[in-house]
């Protein structure tokens, strides 16, 4: 199986765990992408995979893995892991504080927070237009949560973080894109990224990194992911072949971006 990962920085893990072995040796896979704010500038069209250059005529390569500069073929691949930006701590804070019995801010005004973090994200949309021009499966990760216990809570129940995956998991599958939960192995209280998965990361070649980073994660890390990655797709392809041979073709219809909003802000009636 050929497997092709789009991404950003925080691919970075998933990609030394790879280099570190234990990958099935039927299961080739390639890594591409832009680093920061640069993956943005990725698009996905009739054509493949590619950077809009306009934007971004001076960036250099990356030291983390081959540079998207030239187009990348569907048909060159079996499958699609977009690994983007898009992060769920925002998400999960808003569910929080909808639920509150005093909330800060009203319903409409998280809401709009919420639809915002789908809509100024490019994850979503380069993940929908790779399912809807290559007719491949494309699977989606979000961004791990912070490696720091947040300031906003003491620790969480595990249905905020739960609903907040179904959420993401319905809009992923709005666009013809498949979520994959960020492993429970590697979550603090329902609320975090186990900070020793943030720890000896050491160099990320041309990427640049904060002084005190929770946010790029370690081949620890990587290893657990890359593994619920590749056991998600072993599922799907055991599931439904047909689908993992299917040629390219463009979908119909329009993303449902409602659909999950409503279900993610429902209140309990025993609230």
């Amino acid at each position: 199986m050929r497997i092709c990962v789009i991404g950003s920085s925080q691919m970075a893990a998933m990609k030394m765990a790879h280099d570190d072995g234990g990958t099935p040796a039927d299961v080739g896979m390639r890594f591409m992408g832009r680093g920061g704010g640069r993956f943005r500038t990725i698009i996905a069209d009739r054509r493949g995979i590619s950077i809009d250059r306009r934007p971004d005529e001076k960036a250099g390569p990356n030291a983390m893995w081959v540079p998207l500069d030239a187009v990348v073929r569907y048909d060159e691949h079996d499958v699609f892991v977009v690994y983007g930006l898009l992060r769920l701590d925002g998400l999960l804070q808003a569910r929080i504080e909808e639920q509150s019995a005093n909330p800060r801010f009203t319903r409409s005004y998280i809401e709009k927070g919420v639809e915002g973090v789908f809509t100024g994200d490019p994850t979503l949309r380069i993940a929908g237009d790779i399912a809807r021009w290559g007719g491949k499966p494309t699977y989606v990760l979000a961004a791990p949560l912070f490696a720091e216990k947040p300031t906003w809570t003491d620790g969480l129940p595990p249905e905020p973080l739960a609903e907040v995956d179904r959420l993401v998991a319905q809009r992923c599958a709005d666009v013809g894109a498949i979520f994959v939960p960020q492993p429970a192995a590697t979550i603090v209280e329902n609320s975090h990224t186990a900070p020793e998965f943030a720890r000896g990361l050491g160099d990320m070649g041309t990427l640049s990194r904060m002084e005190h980073d929770v946010v790029h994660m370690n081949p620890d890390y990587g290893r657990i992911v890359l593994d619920a990655v590749l056991q998600r797709i072993a599922a799907d392809a055991a599931a439904d072949p047909s689908a993992f041979t299917a040629p390219p073709a463009e979908q119909s219809g329009a993303p449902s971006a409602a659909r999950g909003l409503s279900r993610f802000f429902r209140r309990s009636k025993s609230a």
